[in-house]
């Protein structure tokens, strides 16, 4: 049985967060024992509440020391009452890497420094999700693999909006500070790499809407889509599916809603092939010429950690490509870029007037990115993979045939991937069924869609001649824009749509 005195001694760390308004003031760090714990050196720590994992408590001292698993309480002993100004621990803390059954309050008998902890009000109590029986009236924390996992998910539970991670690596190493641990407590709980935690910070930032990164690199990571409003649904599609990875916090913007007047060339070979082709050159300006920023173009799905993108060196480049693929015999690709906003100084009105007067050709700007010179392809073609999807090779898939783009035809060969991510994100309420129609009856997307759709959510699968027939009529937006007599088919479509409506009872 629970002894409720000690649990009264004992205090819940959400309860003891709120009541202390810590949501309030200063970001948290919290500080693990991979390699760049080192780095905590070149920052003014005062400016964070800390939160340390397991061992990194015995180089620094701490706000809160964060540990799951008892055998660490016997190696840290009395520097937890030393070094932390209060320590954390599941009310079942694991025993032997495993779920426990003993609880805290228990525990104080065995540790004395818990007992004096306890006495000065500085030992907290968390649930953490094992499958048993839960003690507080929160819900309980859950965790994966490692105690980051549950420490960044007990913050965010709590209501920290900015947390920050040091030491928290992927990889397979300690820092040289906790050498000594390499061989005892490292993958003590049979995982292969530090590598598996990130997953679940990307799951804990979309349910709490933190801003969540490693100290020193710059977030939220701002992604800036190429598209118009015809591939609103491709785009959106996209958004989610990066953010359902990124370890890292983001931030899509569509291109289409900037508030900047892209002049269209005077010379007639210089225009635009698509509504978006110069879309890319307003980043640096819209990010006010700071920092960084990931292009992308909207007929894609991100399947990984785009996070490994943002934190890629420049070296002395101000824009990074994908390499080019051989398979494809094509050329270095700028439809995935990551751009030094800083550095480069494109203005879109006298990149434009390059073009006019002859400075520059369309394929110089658009095709050999002469507006960076010294650009580098650094980035893996599985960043770019063209209308093929490799399971566990595929970082991002590139829709790049128009015929067979999932959203516009019933004959893609990659539409299950693209299908099953706008599922889930209509399961998670990033997408609605209702957004999906609306985008059928603007003539966005093909309209057995969204029946297609609505079926699945009742176990049913449509027949590929069943979509197609719903199909029958329906022209992709990029058709009608480049066919001849485009305009008079436009209006055309728009007059039936608005008499459709008209008629409906």
């Amino acid at each position: 049985m629970v002894d409720h005195e000690s649990k009264k001694i004992v205090k819940n760390f959400i309860d003891f967060f709120h009541q202390r308004n810590l949501a309030d003031s200063f970001p948290w760090l919290v500080l693990g024992k991979g390699p760049t714990f080192s780095q905590h050196k070149n920052y003014d720590l005062t400016q964070y509440r800390t939160l340390s994992l397991n061992h990194a408590l015995r180089e620094l001292a701490v706000d809160v020391s964060h540990i799951i698993d008892i055998e660490v309480v016997a190696d840290l002993d009395w520097l937890l009452d030393r070094n932390a100004k209060y320590v954390v621990l599941p009310w079942f803390p694991h025993c032997q890497f495993k779920a426990g059954t003993k609880s805290l309050d228990q525990y104080l008998a065995d540790f004395p420094v818990l007992a004096k902890l306890a006495s000065e009000e500085r030992l907290l109590w968390y649930d953490l999700d094992t499958g048993g029986t839960r003690h507080g009236q929160h819900q309980p924390v859950v965790v994966s693999n490692f105690s980051s996992e549950a420490a960044v998910a007990l913050l965010a539970q709590a209501g920290a909006k900015e947390v920050f991670t040091l030491g928290v690596d992927g990889g397979t190493t300690y820092d040289k500070a906790f050498g000594d641990l390499q061989a005892t407590t490292k993958f003590a709980n049979g995982q292969l790499s530090f590598d598996s935690q990130f997953s679940q910070f990307a799951s804990i930032i979309r349910q709490h809407d933190i801003k969540l990164a490693p100290l020193g690199v710059e977030c939220p990571i701002a992604i800036f889509v190429g598209a118009s409003a015809s591939e609103w649904l491709p785009a959106k599609v996209l958004e989610y599916s990066i953010a359902r990875h990124s370890s890292i916090t983001t931030k899509c913007h569509f291109l289409y809603q900037a508030n900047i007047e892209i002049p269209r060339p005077k010379r007639p070979e210089c225009q635009a092939r698509t509504p978006f082709s110069f879309q890319r050159f307003l980043i640096p300006q819209l990010k006010e010429f700071s920092g960084k920023a990931i292009y992308l173009d909207s007929d894609m799905l991100v399947t990984d950690d785009i996070s490994q993108l943002w934190q890629l060196d420049f070296g002395p480049s101000t824009l990074l490509c994908t390499k080019a693929d051989n398979d494809y015999q094509r050329q270095s690709q700028f439809a995935v870029m990551l751009l030094h906003c800083e550095k480069l100084g494109w203005r879109i009105h006298d990149l434009i007037k390059l073009l006019d007067d002859g400075s520059m050709s369309y394929s110089d700007l658009l095709h050999d990115m002469k507006a960076a010179p010294g650009y580098r392809a650094e980035i893996p073609v599985n960043w770019n993979s063209l209308d093929l999807y490799e399971p566990g090779i595929t970082s991002l898939v590139h829709f790049t045939d128009m015929t067979q783009q999932p959203w516009l035809s019933n004959h893609s060969p990659e539409e299950a991937i693209w299908l099953s991510y706008l599922k889930q994100a209509i399961n998670d309420d990033f997408i609605t069924l209702k957004q999906v129609q609306e985008q059928v009856n603007c003539g966005h997307i093909r309209p057995s869609l969204s029946k297609q759709l609505m079926a699945s959510s009742e176990g049913v699968a449509m027949t590929l001649p069943e979509r197609m027939a719903i199909d029958l009529d329906f022209v992709p937006p990029h058709k009608l824009i480049n066919s001849t007599g485009s305009i008079s088919q436009l209006t055309g479509r728009l007059l039936n749509m608005f008499k459709s409506h008209k008629n409906k009872p």
